[in-house]
């Protein structure tokens, strides 16, 4: 298995959500305080997207 590209699954995703949308996913997750190797996460509220 090797890489080859990065996957736009994610970014498609939360282009089309509004930023109190994304704070409410991130809300309902309890687990998105660390990666998958325990590495910290970004910290929460994320400020707002440039338009």
């Amino acid at each position: 298995m090797d890489y080859r590209e990065e996957r736009s699954l994610h970014a498609d995703l939360f282009g089309r959500e509004s930023d109190a949308e994304f704070a409410e996913y991130c809300a309902a997750k309890e687990y998105n305080a660390a990666s998958i190797d325990g590495l910290p996460a970004l910290p929460l509220p994320l400020p707002p997207r440039p338009a």
